[in-house]
């Protein structure tokens, strides 16, 4: 038996020394492992960070063009609505003129027309003071006649009455 106790302790040992080296090989391996883990976590955590980092900057951009896009939206309907009113303002402003430049047209027909009116009518009065003045001078002319006849016809009564005494006519 002491064989066995020997061979049990020697086996013990050799037990323990090899469960001790495998313990250390563990270790050794599993610490190697834990580094090499551990790089590449802080690897993949300085990469997260700076991509942490990226998308905050970003979504600082974004917010900064949002807001850019959201001014340039009031601005483009601010300015749609301005050329609308604008737009219906020369429109109205058109027509209008337009309906200046037909009345303006109208109107110079109606000018026209009235001042071809008013040369027809002083035409007429030329004329018709022309012949006023022909009758004032063929009036004047009888008048004369008149007056000279009046003027004979009363120097034949003058004559009548004193030469044959007649008194009826005188």
């Amino acid at each position: 038996m002491a064989f066995i106790t020997k061979n049990a302790n020697l086996l013990l040992l050799f037990l323990i020394v090899v469960s001790a080296t495998t313990l250390v090989a563990a270790t050794v391996y599993f610490q190697s492992n834990f580094e090499r883990i551990n790089l590449l976590y802080n690897d993949k955590l300085a990469k997260l960070n700076q991509v942490s980092k990226d998308l905050e900057d970003k979504q600082a951009a974004l917010a900064r063009i949002e807001n850019e896009l959201t001014l340039k939206s009031a601005r483009e309907t601010d300015i749609s609505q301005k050329y609308t009113e604008i737009r219906d303002t020369t429109d109205s402003l058109k027509k209008s003129n337009e309906d200046l430049k037909q009345e303006n047209r109208n109107l110079g027909e109606e000018i026209s027309k009235k001042t071809s009116v008013i040369k027809t009518m002083d035409d007429t009065i030329k004329d018709r003071e022309n012949k006023i003045t022909n009758l004032e001078g063929a009036l004047n002319e009888e008048q004369r006649k008149f007056d000279e006849i009046t003027f004979s016809l009363a120097k034949v009564k003058k004559d009548v009455c004193s030469n044959y005494n007649v008194t009826k006519y005188c």
